[in-house]
C-alpha cells in the first residue's frame, strides 16, 4: 500500500470520527413537570448524556405564583448516574420577582439566571451546571425537591443542552 492510500484512508476515518462526534450545533432537552397535592413540590427528571466527546449543561426552572415568591428557595438535588452512582446536595437560589427583574436590568449580559412572567405567574431559570463532561453515558435521573413553606412554587422543570466539543482546556472532573 503507497503512502498517498494510507494517508488517503487515514483521513477518511478522521472524517467519519468527526461527524460521529458532538456535532457543532446544539442539542436541547427540556421538561417540565406541575407540582400536583401527591407529588408536593418535588419533581423527577430523567435526561440523556450519551457523548462524552460533547459538553453538556444543566438549567433548572420553577414556576412561581406572582406576588407570592419568596426571596429565595432551598431545593434538595439528588443525581443518579446511569450506573446509579448517586450525589446529593442543597442549594439555595434567588427567587424574588422584582429583585431579579432589576439585576438584570443592571446586567443585561448576564447568562446564569433568567425570569419571564406573565400577569399571573413568573418562571425562573437558574444555570445549575455547566461544563459537564459526563464520565458515564447514559440515562441520567434528577431527583429535585423544594422547600417552599408559601405553596408558590407551582412546577419545576430542567433544560439540558450539549453542543461543542472537548477541547484540550476543558476540565474532566
Amino acid at each position: 500500500m503507497t503512502s498517498k492510500s494510507v494517508h488517503t484512508r487515514l483521513s477518511a476515518i478522521l472524517m467519519c470520527a468527526a461527524i460521529a462526534a458532538c456535532s457543532v450545533g446544539e442539542d436541547t432537552q427540556s421538561q417540565f413537570h406541575d407540582f400536583t397535592k401527591e407529588s408536593g413540590q418535588k419533581a423527577s427528571f430523567s435526561f440523556v448524556m450519551s457523548d462524552s466527546a460533547c459538553v453538556y449543561a444543566v438549567d433548572l426552572m420553577a414556576r412561581f405564583i406572582k406576588g407570592q415568591g419568596p426571596e429565595s428557595v432551598t431545593a434538595d438535588i439528588i443525581i443518579v448516574s446511569p450506573s446509579g452512582i448517586t450525589g446529593t446536595e442543597t442549594v439555595t437560589l434567588p427567587s424574588d420577582y422584582s429583585g431579579i427583574s432589576r439585576y438584570l436590568r443592571e446586567n443585561p449580559s448576564e447568562k446564569r439566571i433568567d425570569i419571564a412572567g406573565t400577569t399571573s405567574y413568573y418562571d425562573i431559570r437558574w444555570q445549575y451546571r455547566s461544563g459537564i463532561i459526563p464520565q458515564e453515558s447514559g440515562t441520567w435521573t434528577m431527583n429535585v425537591s423544594f422547600r417552599d413553606s408559601t405553596g408558590s412554587i407551582t412546577g419545576a422543570g430542567i433544560i439540558v443542552t450539549s453542543g461543542g466539543q472537548m477541547t484540550p482546556n476543558d476540565d474532566i472532573d
